[in-house]
């Protein structure tokens, strides 16, 4: 693979593609230090300002797809005026769903949603969706909070909420819920959540938001409604406007991370859907941090997240990896000249190395881990067997 673009040359690129569309060089102001690109009216107003962060983000998981994302770059920004005012933006205004890796909290202001998604505040145009990123709102002197608000209240009142149910022949109660509509905003209807939890399902209520197009609804205890789901989000997950395969608990209003248990009959399908995916941001935070890792804890070797269509994640570590930093993965194995020496699951390995791992701020989750295990922890990582039966003795 060709070495990827840093932040400077990708957006070098990206006035040149601006250039190439007509907008003229004076008009153009770039800040590297922000990320963002200005362009400006004859009288030097700034009519536009687009942040990279998104469009860098996809480079770096896409990198082939370079000239793609200069072209969506420009039809984002060609001719597109910012309205000047928040009251001249209110009725453009929309919630947008995204997966919240491609826009950081500290350019996009913005709602989490479970564990993988959020909330944008969108301006809807013709032809393209804008992300209001902190620049838009100072601008529009307007708090992030009053913005959303008024956009998820507007997008319900002119939602019809119709669901196609899907109901097992033998049971009644096991259903699934699908909503989609013929805008470009389904996914944003995951927003109502006090609408999707009063849908009837067997169970607990799972919501799972697979692409931009589609919310859906089933419950923990419902065979039919599970296996409908799963199949869904698993043909939705191969096309372009995927979002994420997770399923989430909804209660009282919140989103809640929610895993099967090992036993469960649909534990395989849905962790390989997931694993699948947590590879894809984990690559992608690999390719981020490769240039900048360094400056900000030391030098670290970034070791990989591998799903290899397994139920289980993995992360192998060698002793000349020390210090690493590790993937929040399902299992860690030790090994030494391709020799296995020890594998457990990742909590059971920080709970026996102790303060030699340390968390790190990072989405997706990282551990810094600074030494390579002892003997007599390797020895206590490969009796994590023991380990489960003296913790289900104390429960």
């Amino acid at each position: 693979m060709s070495e990827l673009l840093s932040k400077q040359d990708f957006a070098l690129e990206a006035v040149q593609a601006l250039l190439k569309s007509g907008i003229e060089q004076s008009n153009i102001y770039l800040d590297l230090l922000s990320f963002t690109i200005q362009i400006k009216g004859d009288r030097g107003e700034v009519l536009t300002s687009m942040t990279l962060s998104p469009f860098y983000r996809l480079y770096e998981s896409k990198p082939d797809n370079m000239d793609k994302i200069l072209t969506e770059i420009v039809e984002t920004r060609k001719a597109v005026d910012l309205p000047a005012t928040f009251e001249e933006a209110k009725p453009q205004l929309r919630p947008v769903v995204r997966i919240k890796w491609f826009y950081p909290k500290d350019d996009f202001p913005q709602i989490e949603i479970g564990e993988h998604l959020c909330v944008l505040l969108g301006i809807d145009t013709p032809t393209n969706i804008l992300y209001c990123d902190n620049y838009i709102l100072n601008r529009w002197d307007c708090k992030f909070e009053e913005a959303i608000d008024y956009a998820i209240e507007e997008l319900g009142k002119n939602t019809e909420f119709e669901f196609d149910t899907s109901r097992s022949n033998q049971d009644k109660d096991d259903v699934c819920h699908f909503f989609t509509i013929g805008d470009d905003y389904a996914a944003s209807r995951v927003v109502f959540s006090g609408i999707l939890e009063s849908l009837p399902v067997k169970g607990d209520t799972l919501v799972v938001v697979p692409s931009k197009g589609y919310v859906m609804v089933t419950g923990t205890m419902g065979e039919f409604g599970l296996s409908h789901t799963i199949n869904a989000v698993a043909e939705l997950h191969e096309k372009p406007d995927a979002l994420a395969p997770h399923f989430m608990l909804l209660k009282d209003g919140a989103y809640y991370p929610f895993e099967f248990d090992a036993e469960h009959q649909f534990f395989k399908d849905t962790s390989i859907l997931e694993n699948e995916f947590m590879e894809q941001l984990y690559y992608a935070q690999k390719e981020q941090l490769s240039s900048s890792f360094e400056s900000i804890i030391g030098k670290h070797k970034l070791l990989d997240y591998v799903s290899n269509k397994k139920e289980y994640s993995l992360c192998v570590v060698e002793p000349d990896d020390i210090p690493a930093s590790i993937p929040a993965a399902s299992v860690i194995v030790f090994t030494h000249n391709e020799e296995m020496l020890a594998a457990a699951p990742l909590f059971h390995v920080l709970n026996v190395m102790g303060d030699s791992v340390k968390a790190l701020n990072l989405y997706p989750e990282r551990f810094e881990l600074n030494r390579f295990p002892s003997e007599e922890e390797l020895d206590q990582i490969s009796r994590v067997e023991e380990f489960y039966s003296e913790e289900q003795s104390e429960s």
